[in-house]
């Protein structure tokens, strides 16, 4: 399961409360937190699993290094990753060159 930009983080959001149907995320420039709270942040709910599920998790996430809100996005992905390799969580995470696709951003 897995979306583009908030669509990530609704996919992690919904995703991680379902472990017994998905097990392989992804994110495509997307972040990992919101103002709706520590209650809808994978950040903290990944933090809540039990090590049964997290060794079950698989999960990919990239950040575009030119996409017009640049450093924040990268940060909360890099934040997240290393928030899933303190965990023990299978994840991956690339910076590729592009962005949103917004209006200056390559």
């Amino acid at each position: 399961m897995g979306g583009l930009s908030s669509g990530g983080w609704g996919a992690f959001n919904i995703g991680l409360r379902h472990l017994d149907n998905f097990n392989i995320f992804f994110s495509h420039i997307g972040y990992f937190t919101d103002e709706s709270g520590a209650e809808n942040s994978p950040q903290e709910i990944v933090k809540k699993l039990s090590l049964t599920q997290r060794q079950s998790l698989r999960i990919y996430l990239d950040a575009g290094k030119d996409d017009l809100m640049t450093q924040e996005f990268i940060n909360f992905t890099r934040k997240f990753h290393q928030t899933l390799n303190q965990l023990g969580i299978q994840n991956v995470f690339y910076i590729f060159p592009g962005g949103h696709g917004l209006s200056g951003a390559n």
